[in-house]
């Protein structure tokens, strides 16, 4: 789960293990999920992740359609302030679908 975006799901897991392993694993393990100080803690978790995961990909989004305007401003300068014509160049179409395709969604994200 740490290695993914579910950050906030592995360290409930990792907290909630580690107070079990703690304890010497007297009790079922279920009752540590079922503790209501673990139980807002996880609502709590829930709610900032689920808050703050569109903007994180917002701003990646924009990182990327950035990137790729600056690569195309290179092509411009590349080919005399001109674009290559389509199919002429199979790395410029490449880019420039993939550039589409990102602002396509980012404006679906900005617009939620």
């Amino acid at each position: 789960f740490l290695f993914t975006d579910f950050i906030p799901l592995g360290l409930l897991i990792l907290f909630v293990l580690g107070t079990y392993v703690s304890n010497y694993g007297n009790e079922s393990i279920l009752g540590y999920f079922i503790d209501p100080i673990v139980f807002v803690f996880v609502i709590a978790v829930l709610m900032i992740s689920w808050i703050t995961g569109d903007k994180d990909h917002k701003i990646e989004l924009k990182k990327k359609i950035d990137k790729r305007e600056k690569l195309i401003e290179e092509y411009r300068k590349d080919y005399g302030g001109e674009l290559p014509k389509e199919y002429e160049s199979r790395i410029y179409d490449i880019v420039d679908e993939a550039q589409k395709k990102a602002k396509l969604e980012y404006e679906k994200l900005k617009s939620k």
